[in-house]
């Protein structure tokens, strides 16, 4: 948001020193000392003789200063908006407000220029930005943003601006202004921040050190000229500033006293509560991009606290920057708080952003409560309305629909009614505006839009009462498709017979969606049929686009599917006539997908008859002469111990696991793969960053470090890169959130170091584990050759379920036959509560001996989880590539987290599995969706969606129970886990709980 201009610096004066002028919400211009009014805008006379005066605006007046605050000049305006722009040179005067601009000349107005949107800035700028144009010295472009963000700009000799400087405020700027501050020698620039401070920083970093030099030199021309230095004036001078601030402190502590006093005296039951002092302001704003509203507060002293209440239900979401601590409590819909929650600040917090999302279509109110963390707790109240917008868009365009509204206005008089509506709309999906005499017509593509903007206009004429308002809704459906308007038209035939649909039919359809106008009669049972008929064929035609669109625009095996899905649709197969649920329906879609994905083109063999490693080729940094290798240990400067975590990183780094990386990511490329999850240059997808932490301070660039673990030398590495990481931007992008409930975040702010290095390794040694990790090359020479090999990611020890999944994968419809399953477990560290990986090393082991599947292939893998989510199962997809699979199965909540404190989970149940499907193809790679497999008494395992629709007895065991049986000595059921695995874990259990 661009603020007014309040702050500006004086030409220089006898001293070649500038002095500053601020204007503040409490209505004082320091220097100047006016204290009529709250001023709005500051800004210097650009007129020949107008040079040294300034000119503020106090609500609609103008007024003018001299130097010494004598008023010498009076102006009002007659606008009916405070001022928050201003210019003056000579007799014009430009003044700006909200949404109007104005030009006096000599106190006429002679010209008015109203704006569609807010006016931000009378000269340029951006929604947050205060910028400043600076010469004589200074930087070209100064930048200060309203989160606190200072930067500065140069131009080069092309024209082109070019980042110099960039600094970050712990407040909100303001206003930015540039002169001779602290030293005549050398230009500064000043800063007003939100809550009154004005700092100054030196274009030149030597400005300081120059004048300090210059008062040397005159102090000794003094002292040379026989004159003493004033050394004994100036002590003089501050000792009696001292007393005079003591005195005055003093003076003060008395009133503090006495005003205690008098409060307790007159303290009665009574009493009313003190008024709020704190000046709070606030703004909300729309994020298009991602749905959601962020509402920023801020106070001018720090934050104890902050409760929310909203009429409407909302998801709060993490904005990263907040240091504040979020507890939830249960609505209170009876009293009107669909949200009621609590944001407890940190220490010297002044400023707090709330994101969330609010269910689309639906007007609310949110309210804030800001209580100060210094005396009086008096609590600042923030109301903001929330328009009712459109938050989803369009896959496909369509000719855009439309809806007419007539009314007894004028042309001017009907876009002035329009506007508010239009603004809040513009940033949902965009509408456009034809006004009429008399009307007024709006288009576009979303009908959701429309719906929306055909209940504004109807509540704002019944506000309005004066007005006569009707609303015309039709238009022209012969542009689509047949299955669309037989639904518009509620009719069972063929399709529509083109032409206008009936206004009565459109009310129908809206009826049925739940976008227009509520009641009607009750349809009858042919209509009903019809009905269902209508949403049946839409479904479909949805399920046809959604797998075109999900397969990369391969539409083959979704006629296959097409039939099941109708059953669902309408129950057929159902007891009782009842409709399958939601649930059923969605797991029957995710599952038939893949039939879409079989007519994927297969991967790219390399010419051993494997895939090809991710980049092309599978990295080996291992260093194996021991002349080189003695030589590398020698040349380090550094020594640093791995975590568990690291050392997998450096393992799979060495062996090829993270081909094409060649070590730690630089600091550039970090950043590239945090925000675009891809490296640069080469553009190749990187699920997560591949980092060294520390916190040795002592650690250089252009240094050689060597890592060690539990008495290994594992690599050198060479520091091309050391930086102190945004983690807070880091989790957010990486894990969603930056929530210390989450694990991977957790891990991310405590374990790692303060530090990231970057840099290439050279592989000294692998880790020694008590069980094996193949290595790529090693697992690829194990793999058939011009086979599909489909990997089975897992943490924790297979179960009868786990079995039946991954050997189910292999006949799946886009898997070839004569497939091979690699069993990939991670044994790496993981969760806190998650069983030991030695213990699940022996789990896998004596599973393996037990089923003796030739077709399922066993290896290990030396990674630790991060419990990402979507992006951990790109990262996964990578590493099982290098270790030559084709397809990847990808289970329900892959990788997923939930909650520490309340158990809630951080990631939907098939996000992951809806990432692996639309990055599959880039990778060259295919996704498997896991099934749904449950155990039924009669048919033993199938899926869930089989099991419901045959209303099969389902049996469950949950793991909780699992775990006290294992305990107790019970047998646990064959249906549910292996014998020799349950030995296993039984002798865990045993041991860990004697």
């Amino acid at each position: 948001m661009i603020m007014a201009p309040v702050v500006q610096v004086l030409p220089p004066g006898e001293n070649k020193t500038q002095k500053i002028a601020v204007g503040d919400l409490s209505g004082v211009v320091q220097c100047f000392c006016i204290k009529k009014g709250e001023v709005t805008a500051v800004a210097l006379g650009r007129g020949q003789k107008q040079r040294d005066k300034i000119f503020l605006a106090a609500g609609n007046t103008v007024r003018g200063l001299t130097k010494k605050g004598k008023e010498f000049f009076r102006f009002a305006s007659g606008l009916t908006e405070a001022i928050a722009h201003l210019r003056v040179a000579d007799s014009h005067i430009w003044a700006g407000c909200s949404y109007v601009h104005n030009h006096f000349i000599e106190g006429a107005d002679k010209g008015l220029f109203m704006a569609p949107d807010k006016i931000t800035a009378t000269e340029s700028g951006c929604a947050d930005i205060v910028l400043g144009l600076f010469c004589s010295g200074c930087a070209d472009i100064v930048l200060g943003r309203e989160d606190g963000s200072l930067e500065v700009w140069d131009i080069d000799r092309q024209g082109q601006p070019q980042l110099a400087v960039a600094s970050q405020l712990s407040e909100s700027i303001t206003s930015v202004d540039g002169g001779y501050i602290t030293s005549p020698a050398s230009p500064d620039i000043i800063v007003h921040t939100f809550t009154g401070k004005v700092i100054a920083f030196a274009s030149h970093p030597g400005a300081l050190a120059i004048a300090a030099a210059a008062e040397q030199r005159a102090l000794h021309a003094m002292g040379s000229m026989g004159r003493p230095p004033p050394q004994q004036d100036l002590v003089a001078a501050l000792n009696a500033r001292i007393a005079k601030e003591n005195a005055e402190l003093a003076e003060l502590r008395a009133k503090v006293v006495k005003e205690r006093e008098r409060y307790a005296a007159n303290q009665t039951a009574s009493l009313g509560a003190a008024q709020a002092v704190v000046d709070v302001r606030h703004r909300l704003t729309l994020q298009p991009q991602d749905g959601c509203f962020v509402l920023y507060v801020e106070a001018a002293v720090s934050l104890f606290a902050l409760a929310l209440q909203s009429t409407v239900p909302l998801t709060l979401l993490d904005l990263p920057g907040n240091v504040a601590i979020l507890s939830r409590s249960p609505p209170d819909t009876a009293a009107g708080n669909a949200t009621l929650a609590t944001y407890r600040c940190q220490e010297s917090t002044n400023r707090l952003s709330i994101k969330f999302t609010a269910r689309e279509g639906n007007p609310g109110r949110v309210t804030a409560y800001t209580i100060p963390a210094l005396p009086p707790k008096t609590c600042s109240i923030i109301e903001v309305q929330l328009p009712p917008l459109c938050m989803h868009q369009m896959v496909s365009s369509i000719p855009g629909a439309a809806a007419d509204a007539a009314a007894e206005e004028q042309q001017a008089a009907a876009g002035a009614a329009n506007a508010p509506l239009l603004r809040k709309l513009a940033q949902s999906r965009p509408c456009s505006e034809m006004v009429l005499q008399g009307q007024a017509a709006f288009m576009c593509e979303s009908v959701t839009t429309l719906a929306i903007l055909h209940d504004s206009l109807l509540a704002a004429a019944t506000a309005a009462k004066e007005r006569e308002l009707q609303v015309q809704e039709g238009g022209d459906s012969s542009f689509l498709a047949p299955e669309y308007r037989r639904m518009l038209s509620g009719k069972g035939g063929t399709a529509a017979q083109g032409g206008d649909d009936t206004a009565a039919d459109q009310q129908q359809q809206q009826q049925q969606q739940g976008s227009g106008p509520r009641g009607g009669s009750a349809a009858s049972s042919s209509q009903a049929d019809e009905q269902l008929d209508a949403a049946v064929e839409a479904f479909k035609q949805l399920f046809r686009d959604y797998s075109r669109f999900a397969s990369g625009g391969q539409s083959a095996g979704v006629k296959q599917a097409l039939p099941g899905l109708e059953k669902l649709l309408r129950g057929e197969d159902q007891q009782g006539g009842k409709g399958a649920g939601l649930a059923d329906v969605f797991s029957y879609m995710t599952a038939a997908r893949s039939f879409a994905a079989s007519a994927m083109p297969a991967y790219q063999p390399e010419s051993s008859g494997h895939i090809a490693p991710h980049g092309g080729r599978l990295v080996d940094l291992m260093v194996r002469e021991k002349d080189y290798k003695r030589a590398l240990v020698d040349s380090c400067h550094h020594k640093q111990e791995c975590s568990d975590r690291n050392a997998c990183d450096v393992e799979l780094l060495t062996v090829g696991g993270f081909s094409p990386l060649e070590g730690f990511l630089n600091k550039e490329a970090y950043e590239h793969v945090v925000e675009h999850m891809r490296l640069p240059g080469s553009n190749l997808l990187m699920g997560l960053p591949v980092v060294m932490d520390t916190n040795s301070e002592a650690i250089r660039e252009g240094q050689r470090v060597l890592l060690t673990y539990k008495g290994q030398d594992l690599a050198v590495m060479e520091v091309e890169s050391k930086w102190l990481p945004n983690k807070a931007l880091e989790t957010k992008a990486c894990y969603g959130t930056t929530s210390l409930e989450h694990p991977g975040t957790l891990m991310v702010a405590t374990e790692r170091g303060k530090y990231y290095l970057g840099g290439k390794i050279f592989g000294l040694d692998l880790p020694q584990r008590v069980f094996p990790c193949a290595t790529p090359a090693h697992v690829r020479a194990d793999l058939p050759t011009d086979t599909d090999v489909v990997a089975f990611q897992c943490r924790n020890p297979v179960h009868r379920a786990h079995y039946e999944l991954f050997t189910r994968a292999l006949h799946a419809p886009n898997v070839r036959p004569g497939a091979v399953c690699l069993v990939h477990p991670t044994c790496g560290p993981t969760q806190d509560d998650d069983i030991p990986g030695i213990v699940r090393y022996h789990t896998y082991e004596v599973l393996k001996r037990e089923i003796g599947n030739p077709n399922i292939r066993w290896a290990y893998l030396p990674y630790s989880m991060h419990m990402a989510g979507p992006r951990e199962a790109i990262q996964h997809m990578i590493i099982r590539k290098n270790y030559g699979c084709t397809h990847f199965i990808v289970g329900r909540d892959m990788a997923g987290s939930k909650s520490s404190l309340s158990g809630e989970d951080f990631y939907g149940m098939y996000d992951a599995q809806e990432f692996a499907i639309k990055h599959a193809p880039e990778l060259g790679m295919q996704a498997v969706p896991s099934l749904d497999v449950v155990y039924t008494e009669e048919a033993g395992y199938v899926t869930a969606a089989e099991a419901k629709a045959q209303g099969l007895h389902v049996k469950k065991l949950s793991g909780t129970k699992f775990r006290q049986m294992l305990r107790g000595g019970e047998d646990i059921p064959e249906w549910f886990a292996f014998k020799s695995v349950v030995g296993v874990l039984r002798e865990h259990a045993q041991h860990k709980s004697g």
